[in-house]
């Protein structure tokens, strides 16, 4: 916003944006940054009141656009720290996970049947509950690999089993 003090007219005073300046200082400032076609070399008394308007029209403007300038920096370093604060929150919520997983490794052993060896007690002997929902998907698989159509299996012969081994990883 831009305000006068009351004084003489050539010493009048302008407040803006927390600074005080002359006219005459502002109008110095302008001369130096306005083509030459501006600069008339007339002193200040002698320009119309048209041109003092028009002057100070060009001032406001530029003080206007300066202020602009000024909050579009401040808002976009605003938005880098926003950026920078939620990245750092993220790393550290993603630091702060558990690195101990729980790593399961698959792998097959071919067993000999003994006397006594059902499906069922194969499976309750190497099945993983983690991994098989029922005793009853485990068996089903062992017998696909085996290629077995029912329950029976002979003593002596060799089945392929699958187990699984837990590694921490990380």
């Amino acid at each position: 916003m831009l305000t006068t003090k009351p004084g003489r007219t050539k010493n009048m005073l302008l407040i803006c944006d927390h600074r005080t300046v002359t006219l005459r200082q502002q109008r110095q400032e302008l001369r130096s940054i306005l083509p030459t076609h501006y600069n008339t070399g007339r002193p200040d008394r002698h320009r119309s009141a048209g041109e003092q308007a028009s002057e100070q029209r060009i001032i406001r403007n530029r003080m206007r656009r300066q202020r602009e300038m000024r909050r579009h920096l401040q808002i976009f370093l605003a938005t880098i720290c926003l950026i920078a604060i939620c990245s750092f929150t993220l790393n550290a919520f993603r630091s702060n996970a558990k690195n101990d997983v729980e790593v399961s490794d698959k792998y097959y052993k071919s067993i000999s049947i003994s006397k006594h060896d059902t499906l069922w007690s194969i499976a309750e002997q190497y099945m993983d509950d983690a991994h098989y929902d029922s005793i009853q998907d485990y068996i089903a698989e062992v017998r696909q690999m085996n290629s077995i159509k029912g329950d029976a299996i002979r003593y002596g012969e060799y089945l392929i089993v699958p187990y699984y081994v837990s590694n921490s990883g990380g």
